[in-house]
């Protein structure tokens, strides 16, 4: 008898112990879905957070992507052989379709060579204006240093257009004008053709 009492009393136990674990596990999944509920709100927030986050990040790489593009243009144009030449190409240079794909718009750029002597005095000519021949080789203000300087207006794209809106500059380039040859049919400078 003794030991069925005691066989009762450690089932007992057994199915208290049962019970008890039972209603813990209940309890914790309980707690674990209101957890749960609470956690998927921060990660959607923090999600939130870094897509504006990386939109607004995006602007200053686009800017890096815009200015890299446009000194390589200025640098590639103070290379040509006219000054005409030189404008066609900063119109038309070979990375700008790529920039272009990528949000960055560039719009009308302003050519004009800088003539500065060895006395300080310096000539700006915009456009397709001559230089001076006092300016030129061999003038009465010479020697001098002759330099390409382009300014371009460049409209960066945002990556989500309602968080931010469009990014518009102005860039300023200037690279060593380096043909000051003359053309031998017209014996004029390259530098005016």
């Amino acid at each position: 008898m003794r030991t069925l009492a005691r066989y009762s009393q450690i089932s007992n136990r057994k199915k208290d112990t049962q019970r008890e674990n039972s209603s813990e596990r209940r309890g914790r999944s309980r707690v674990f879905g209101h957890a749960f509920a609470e956690f998927s709100v921060a990660i959607v927030l923090l999600g939130g957070f870094v897509i504006a986050l990386s939109a607004l990040a995006l602007v200053p790489i686009r800017f890096l992507i815009a200015n890299g593009v446009f000194t390589n243009a200025v640098q590639s144009a103070a290379l040509s052989e006219t000054r005409s030449s030189a404008s066609s190409l900063i119109d038309d240079a070979p990375l700008l379709g790529l920039a272009q794909s990528c949000g960055i718009d560039f719009g009308d750029a302003t050519i004009s060579i800088v003539c500065v002597n060895q006395s300080g005095g310096s000539l700006t000519v915009s456009g397709q204006s001559p230089v001076p021949a006092q300016w030129l080789p061999g003038g009465s203000n010479t020697p001098c240093t002759y330099s390409l300087h382009v300014d371009q207006k460049v409209t960066i794209e945002p990556l989500l257009h309602g968080m931010t809106s469009t990014f518009a500059t102005t860039l300023h380039g200037d690279s060593c004008w380096e043909n000051l040859g003359c053309d031998p049919t017209t014996k004029g400078f390259y530098i005016n053709e």
